[in-house]
């Protein structure tokens, strides 16, 4: 009975000194411009980056920046459907949609179109270890870009079902699933 009491005491001192937590949400009120998030990113500048059904966005803590595709527009998002987002090791942020690969430039504050791309679904975007920016074309491919030598290589899956997602080990090994729950070992020597 005393070890019931004991556990019963810490129980509560423990709920004592419990920190509460607050969740503020956001949606297009706030300036969001979908409420389907697909994706998000912290640049090197403290903004948070949000992709979404309908545009991308950059949030600077008070309020959302909107980029949505305009295709008269030199400089614009190819889609606004963002599938992915991520940070290269050199800060650059990379932006994958349905119709191919861009890298944002902060200086013009415009998206520059990764040509190989160009009209591809592309989605889940990881460097490696040397710099080189991974992801899936199509679903039937991974692809590893080197943007300072401008080449990418391709690797075909020949099976039947998509690649749904990788992994890059800390040793560079490249590991995939498929939608019918295979698992691939990517072995490129």
């Amino acid at each position: 009975m005393k070890f019931q009491i004991v556990l019963l005491c810490l129980f509560f001192l423990v709920e004592l000194n419990a920190t509460p937590f607050y969740f503020k949400s956001y949606d297009m009120e706030d300036g969001l411009s979908n409420n389907h998030v697909t994706c998000c990113v912290q640049d090197d500048y403290g903004f948070m980056w949000f992709g979404t059904r309908d545009g991308l966005n950059r949030f600077d803590s008070k309020k959302f920046y909107t980029f949505k595709s305009y295709s008269s527009e030199k400089g614009s998002l190819m889609s606004s459907y963002i599938l992915d987002l991520a940070k290269s090791p050199t800060g650059q942020i990379w932006v994958s949609t349905n119709l191919g690969l861009q890298k944002y430039d902060y200086q013009t504050d415009s998206f520059t179109l990764i040509d190989f791309t160009k009209g591809i679904n592309c989605y889940s975007l990881q460097f490696d270890q040397q710099g080189n920016l991974w992801m899936i074309l199509n679903g039937y491919s991974l692809v590893k870009y080197n943007e300072s030598q401008g080449m990418h290589l391709n690797y075909m899956y020949k099976g039947s079902d998509p690649i749904t997602s990788f992994y890059i080990t800390p040793q560079d090994q490249i590991w995939a699933t498929t939608a019918n729950g295979n698992v691939l070992f990517l072995d490129d020597d």
